[in-house]
């Protein structure tokens, strides 16, 4: 049996409480969620200077999608299965990212061959990941280029195929959206140059009974990750690692004192992304380690 189609024609530019859903599922569904690029309705010509999108077009998400049986206090498990690139990545430079005094650079359309694109000179594999996933917030109403406790603009480069997004559910049906996949992505994402894409993600959701979060958790096969957002790199850094420090006392047997040294030992501390209004950082430990 396919997947449920969840058409890249349902699209929304924030995030938002008790909008209409535009498909509904049951925890454990596979879902086949077509996105749109980052650029929106932007002009793209290579060799030329990106050309909109209009003010509060950008990162297009595709979504909500209701969840059956996920109400407050849950939390959404959803399995990254598959992200297929849908036409050409491309780089289209922002001026000015990371406070740096930079002026435009023009629009690079990449072919992707063998599995790599080629970005001055230097071939490069591509990694496709999904740049925005979220749930409904809090409260109040958010653009989907901005990032918070429910989600949003990520941009953390592990979340891609085989990984699990762990978020938070704020209203019942959880109100999932996603978007912005990048075909490729370092750490930080330093000057906002990602090759931005449509894609195609295979993704499958389950609801965790009981699984109160604060904020967004990520799985790979390897690494148990927390994430936080925040104006400061300090202030984000300072909610990851106390996240990180209740996660372990939570769910192995060490204490909270003996979690908060281990960090120093054996976790890393990563910037996701610095080019957004709030900073992603996260911290990762080995799940073998600690057995997560």
């Amino acid at each position: 049996m396919s997947p449920q189609l969840v058409s890249k024609s349902n699209l929304v530019y924030e995030y938002a409480r008790t909008r209409v859903p535009v498909a509904t599922i049951e925890s454990g569904e596979t879902l086949l969620v077509e996105t749109r690029t980052a650029f929106g309705e932007a002009e793209l010509i290579h060799g030329r200077e990106v050309v909109g999108p209009p003010p509060g077009r950008a990162d297009p998400l595709t979504g909500p999608i209701h969840v059956t049986g996920a109400e407050v206090g849950d939390a959404l498990a959803v399995h990254i299965e598959q992200i297929d690139l849908i036409g050409a990545p491309v780089i289209g430079p922002m001026r000015g990212v990371s406070g740096l005094n930079w002026g435009a650079l023009p629009v690079d359309v990449l072919e992707v061959k063998d599995g790599a694109v080629t970005v001055a000179g230097v071939s490069l594999p591509i990694r496709p990941m999904v740049g925005c996933i979220a749930v409904s917030p809090r409260s109040g109403v958010t653009p989907s280029t901005s990032v918070g406790d429910h989600g949003g603009n990520l941009d953390t480069k592990h979340i891609a195929a085989g990984s699990t997004v762990l978020l938070p559910v704020f209203e019942a049906g959880a109100g999932l959206v996603l978007g912005d996949c990048h075909a490729l992505q370092g750490n930080g994402e330093m000057t906002g140059a990602p090759p931005e894409t449509d894609a195609e993600v295979t993704i499958t959701v389950e609801v965790i009974k009981g699984l109160a979060l604060d904020r967004p958790r990520v799985l790979t096969d390897t690494l148990f990750m927390t994430l936080a957002s925040a104006p400061t790199v300090e202030t984000a850094a300072q909610i990851a690692i106390s996240d990180m420090i209740e996660a372990l006392a939570e769910q192995t047997d060490l204490s909270r004192d003996e979690a908060y040294v281990l960090l120093t030992l054996c976790g890393d501390l990563e910037i996701s992304q610095i080019v957004n209004s709030s900073v992603t950082v996260r911290v990762e430990v080995e799940r073998a380690r600690f057995g997560l």
